[in-house]
């Protein structure tokens, strides 16, 4: 286990949008980690001030207050975050969501502890949970169960929300997750380029069991059910337009092909579920295809009726 504080300098930047309620819990439950960051960045995209007031009621000269002005998302907001923390004087930076702080204190001197069993020059970001993912058909492959017994595992990206903890060489190379998706795989973007600039990426397997063992994941299959509820099809919106422009931007074509013939396998299916899922479902699918090839992005009301 490390033990020395000094040994592991990083930051953590946490992305939050009207969530004053719980930011307080999860920057204590960073700050209360068994190594815990030097600093916090707070990149807020919400809409009004109360965030803000409650970081300078904490008085804590270890949070550092960012207002971005408008809603960025997690994927302007990690830009930010990222940029903002490239030149600062630490080795990592921790990727925070608002509402997912890690869920036990050691949990992230657990995943440092890989560092002496891998090439820390070469290694471009850690985590909790990682995946392998297929260029060819643009699919996230989960790592097997059987392959959980090895120390550590080289995956291609590792999720947000998954204690992903970016080296300082990737945010000092200007490797960002593109701003304008706003929301959808920029975690998967990001781990793309970092690929691509030579870096590798591991999880501990120990970890990534635990985890799934802990939340009954082990031997886990994916449902195939589809799901009609608004939520739910906002994010099929956000997800389809950001993988059209992660594919399209690194030319991955048989990638966007195969998008593209699954999508529309799933709209004639949904239509067997009634016309009104059909029909929502053939709105967010046509809506994130015209809006990427015009290029509109941010965020969307879609205006579905349930």
């Amino acid at each position: 286990m490390v033990k020395d504080n000094n040994v592991i300098k990083y930051a953590a930047f946490i992305i939050t949008y009207n969530r004053s309620g719980i930011i307080t819990d999860t920057i204590d439950q960073i700050l209360k980690q068994s190594i815990a960051p030097q600093k916090i960045l707070i990149i807020d995209n919400s809409d009004n001030k109360d965030t803000e007031k409650i970081i300078d009621q904490l008085k804590n000269p270890k949070l550092e207050y960012h207002y971005v002005g408008y809603n960025s998302g997690p994927s302007g907001g990690a830009y930010i975050g990222l940029k903002k923390l490239a030149n600062q004087d630490f080795d990592w930076l921790f990727w925070v969501d608002d509402d997912n702080p890690p869920a036990e204190l050691n949990l992230i001197e657990k995943i440092f502890d890989i560092l002496p069993l891998i090439d820390s020059e070469e290694c471009g970001q850690l985590g909790l949970v990682g995946h392998r993912f297929n260029k060819w058909t643009g699919e996230i492959i989960r790592i097997r169960d059987e392959e959980l017994k090895e120390k550590v595992i080289e995956v291609d990206t590792i999720g947000g929300g998954q204690c992903k903890i970016i080296s300082t060489k990737v945010a000092r190379l200007g490797i960002f997750p593109e701003k304008k998706l706003f929301f959808g795989f920029e975690d998967l973007d990001i781990d793309i380029k970092i690929k691509q600039a030579g870096f590798k990426s591991y999880v501990s397997g120990k970890l990534l069991y635990d985890s799934r063992s802990g939340n009954n994941r082990l031997n886990y299959k994916k449902s195939s059910a589809m799901v009609y509820d608004e939520n739910t099809l906002n994010r099929q919106y956000y997800s389809i337009r950001s993988l059209l422009t992660i594919f399209s931007s690194n030319h991955y074509i048989t990638a966007l092909l195969y998008l593209s013939l699954k999508k529309l396998i799933t709209l004639i299916l949904t239509f067997a579920h009634g016309p009104r899922p059909g029909f929502n479902h053939a709105k967010i699918v046509f809506l994130a295809y015209y809006h990427f090839f015009k290029g509109k992005y941010g965020k969307i009301d879609l205006n579905l009726k349930m």
